[in-house]
């Protein structure tokens, strides 16, 4: 028997999980600078500073996260049921979730690398694109659905074009 309708409770839980493991696993990438004892102020500093990139890479990355958790929280609020459709590209949505750790750390090892940035990038358009496909799904089975675009759209939206655009920087 295929089941037509999933509880919108037991896929936010599991959406907390990946994205909790997600988060924790970027943590993970940031490293303690190899220091021995009696360090100066100065190599203290230049080692901590190398560890910038890094960083910088958690920091972005984090921020996305957050985002996409805001922007799925919000198609699975209102609703005690979510369609088959909808669970489906939810799935591709938290692969491109439990993904995005790799990337990051890809990125922050290999920053002058393009294929670094397109590969993070494609991660976020495959999320943004997951993300658009949830939200359509759940304009269509509206018994009064417009169709429209909504401001839940915009988040998805700005993730797509964003994660186009940085590809083709990158190979430029």
């Amino acid at each position: 028997m295929k089941q037509k309708a999933f509880e919108a409770g037991r896929i936010a839980a599991l959406s907390d999980g990946v994205f909790a493991i997600a988060m924790t696993l970027l943590v993970l990438d940031l490293k303690l600078p190899e220091l021995g004892p009696g360090l100066d102020f100065e190599a203290f500093s230049a080692a901590l500073i190398e560890q910038g990139p890094r960083f910088l890479s958690w920091l972005i990355s984090f921020a996305i996260l957050c985002r996409l958790w805001i922007t799925q929280h919000a198609l699975l609020a209102g609703a005690e049921q979510r369609s088959r459709g909808f669970v489906g590209w939810f799935f591709l949505f938290l692969g491109a979730v439990a993904f995005i750790p790799f990337p990051t750390s890809l990125l922050s090892e290999h920053r002058d690398q393009p294929l670094s940035v397109v590969i993070f990038s494609v991660t976020l358009a495959v999320a943004g694109f997951a993300l658009l496909r949830m939200h359509r799904d759940i304009i269509r089975r509206r018994p009064t659905g417009d169709g429209g675009a909504s401001s839940t759209d915009r988040p998805a939206i700005v993730l797509l074009v964003t994660a186009l655009l940085a590809a083709i920087l990158a190979l430029f």
